[in-house]
């Protein structure tokens, strides 16, 4: 999941099985402040890191290494690069961002 700090979700990976709330169970963490990078639900942990203008959640079960994390960091760094000034000034469009679904599937999918 990537989200506008604000707590919009700009981008959710259309494949994704993950629970129906999730997204606002993410959303409640990050619009009340909380700056956690480490979330456990049941069974499942979240990451979240955070860039300048967005934060990137990805839900996994299991162990995951340092590998996850800089793979996130590097998503984010990705996207800001690109996208960073459409994103400070964001309306919800993401028609100026074509390219966000390549960059995540290139930096998380293999994770």
């Amino acid at each position: 999941y990537l989200f506008h700090r604000d707590g919009r979700l700009v981008y959710k990976h259309p494949v994704s099985s993950d629970p129906p709330d999730m997204a606002e169970m993410i959303q409640g963490y990050i619009t009340q402040g909380y700056s956690y990078n480490e979330i456990k639900h049941g069974r499942d942990t979240i990451y979240i890191e955070f860039g300048e203008v967005t934060c990137l959640a990805v839900l996994f079960k299991g162990v995951a290494d340092e590998r996850l994390r800089q793979a996130m960091r590097s998503a984010l760094q990705e996207t800001e690069i690109l996208y960073g000034q459409h994103l400070a000034r964001w309306d919800g469009s993401l028609v100026e961002m074509g390219r966000l679904g390549d960059i995540m599937k290139k930096h998380i999918r293999d994770m």
